[in-house]
């Protein structure tokens, strides 16, 4: 459904989780890593709603 290994972290002294997806190879701090990363983020973030979004109506 979503084509990305989705990854889930537990925030217990938060009291709340964390489900993402990362790009390797990029370091923040290097700009000539931006434009890839950006990429990445246009690319990706319409599928992860996408995927996410029938279970976030049901939390609502």
């Amino acid at each position: 459904m979503f084509g990305q290994e989705v990854e889930w972290e537990e925030l217990p002294e938060n009291k709340m989780s964390r489900v993402k997806i990362e790009k390797q190879g990029v370091n923040l701090f290097r700009q000539t890593d931006w434009l890839e990363m950006n990429e990445f983020i246009i690319s990706m973030l319409p599928k992860f709603e996408n995927a996410l979004s029938p279970f976030l109506k049901n939390i609502k």
